[in-house]
């Protein structure tokens, strides 16, 4: 059989010639592209900016960041322009309506959430860190904690409620030492079981409360050492995660 060699340009030519030419009046269409396809090249409308807004606020972390945010921002300007009618008002409330109490439960409980928190990892429930990792995290939350705390009372001296020339009142640092343990215990297992959160959270308000009715404490002070402290919590458990 002998080899047969093709003209390419002839060959070309032969198509074109063989190609029917389209008819008078005959309209090309373009390939029909399916409605699915054209949906997802249509380009989606800019929400609104209260759209936007909305979605913002939805978020947990925003609310992680914004509860605490609000909590310092309210706290110390009570003292300059709501001193009288807020601090004064609630002392004077709990004078005529809380029998005085004496006692010194609240430097104990202030430690509960971390020592919940610590005890549930060794006994075998999972949280979001090890249990090394959660005794380093604590560890380090009450150094910040007091060195905070410490160097902001000697920075405001605003004096105690009962007096007697002590100027360390604001903020509390029982408070603040009360609500991070209950935060982080919050980030550690309240995924688990809402009653963690709840159990932890009761605990650091009735710490507060305790601060208040013995007199160590005005309101304004015991509502930023909340704030300062779960805002810094936050912070210090985002860069955790990054590094453990």
């Amino acid at each position: 059989m002998l080899p047969v060699r093709l003209c390419w340009p002839a060959v070309g030519v032969a198509v074109c010639l063989l190609t029917p030419a389209p008819v008078a009046g005959q309209v090309l269409h373009s390939p029909v592209v399916p409605d699915s396809v054209g949906r997802r090249l249509e380009v989606e409308p800019r929400p609104s900016p209260l759209r936007r807004a909305a979605q913002w606020a939805g978020r947990p972390a925003t609310w992680r960041v914004l509860v605490p945010g609000l909590l310092v921002g309210v706290g110390r300007p009570a003292h300059h322009t709501l001193e009288l009618k807020t601090d004064w008002a609630v002392r004077e409330e709990l004078g005529e309506h809380v029998p005085a109490v004496r006692t010194t439960l609240d430097d104990q409980l202030r430690h509960v959430p971390a020592a919940a928190a610590l005890g549930l990892s060794l006994a075998g429930v999972r949280g979001e860190h090890s249990t090394v990792n959660q005794t380093l995290l604590f560890a380090l939350t009450y150094t910040i904690n007091n060195t905070l705390t410490s160097n902001l009372k000697r920075l405001t001296r605003v004096e105690r409620p009962y007096g007697g020339g002590d100027y360390s009142s604001f903020p509390s640092q029982h408070a603040s030492a009360a609500y991070s343990a209950a935060w982080l215990l919050d980030r550690e297992y309240g995924t688990r079981s809402g009653w963690y959160r709840v159990g932890g959270y009761t605990v650091a308000t009735s710490v507060a409360a305790l601060r208040l009715i013995n007199g160590k404490h005005w309101l304004s002070d015991v509502v930023t050492g909340a704030g300062i402290m779960s805002f810094m919590c936050e912070g210090l458990l985002s860069l955790t995660n990054r590094v453990c």
